[in-house]
């Protein structure tokens, strides 16, 4: 199946009729299209993937310098996808895209894993 790229984030979710993605979603370069009931592979470019990590670094609370690191690791693959990062998320609210994070029982060990993995990118 064909790749497609995406210019900005509204537009990957409108395309599918996605109401959430997930950051499990985006390393595992396919989104679910609740259309045509399929996974779809998808990239994003250079302008949706900086909107995607700001808005996650934001969600998480991060340093504004460690913005392009979570960028350079996005966009280069250097982040494995574990378990917890599912519950990062972004969804599409009244045409304005919301950054979520939900915690598990453990937050103040929670927080700082993710942010850890995000940074180092392993």
């Amino acid at each position: 199946m064909k790749k497609r790229t995406y210019k900005t984030l509204a537009g990957l979710l409108r395309a599918n009729g996605a109401h959430q993605f997930t950051m499990s979603d985006f390393l595992g370069g396919q989104i679910y299209n609740n259309k045509h009931y399929k996974w779809r592979p998808f990239e994003l470019t250079d302008n949706a993937l900086r909107e995607l990590s700001d808005g996650f670094c934001q969600a998480l609370g991060c340093q504004k310098r460690k913005y392009d690191e979570v960028f350079h690791n996005m966009k280069y693959g250097r982040i494995q996808n574990c378990g917890i990062l599912s519950r990062l998320w972004v969804e599409l609210r009244g045409n304005k895209l919301s950054f979520t994070y939900c915690v598990g029982q453990d937050g103040g060990y929670e927080y700082p894993l993710v942010k850890r993995i995000l940074y180092r990118g392993y």
